[in-house]
């Protein structure tokens, strides 16, 4: 997206775009960003979960099987404190996941929303002459090749 924003001020600074168009353009591409950022951390977050659950199974049944018969004390301790501690990190995990979905959300909503007054303000921002008809098909094929559809709800 830092490219868009580049390509944005390239065409600000020939005079292609209004400053209203630019600075309204500028904002969703921030607001994309900041989307796509909670978006790869509720990933990344996800898959920490998976990877603490099959740490836990792969470690507590075989450590059942081998072990059953011939707990020490310290052996005992130290598999009940592993497997606390494992689940301290999954609950830890569990909010830390619940936190970042409700962000992802609030900022994909955010998103959203700036993305549809967009469309919805079209006749405001590209109103000038025929050279804003292809600026503006320059930018919304622009975003379009960045995964942002300014071309309709």
């Amino acid at each position: 997206m830092d490219k868009v924003g580049s390509q944005l001020d390239d065409m600000f600074n020939k005079g292609e775009l209004s400053e209203v168009t630019h600075g309204v353009l500028k904002k969703l591409v921030k607001k994309r960003k900041k989307e796509r950022y909670w978006r790869n951390l509720q990933f990344i977050n996800v898959m920490m979960l998976c990877c603490l659950y099959l740490i836990v199974l792969f470690t507590l049944f075989p450590f059942l099987k081998v072990y059953q018969n011939s707990f020490n004390g310290f052996m005992k301790w130290a598999f009940i404190y592993w497997h606390f501690l494992m689940v301290f990190f999954i609950i830890a995990c569990h909010f830390a996941l619940k936190i970042v979905t409700d962000k992802y959300n609030e900022m994909d909503g955010k998103y959203e929303r700036l993305r549809k007054e967009i469309i919805d303000r079209e006749n405001e921002l590209w109103n000038r002459h025929v050279e804003d008809a292809r600026s503006r098909f320059q930018v919304l094929t622009l975003f379009d090749d960045k995964d942002v559809n300014l071309f309709h709800k």
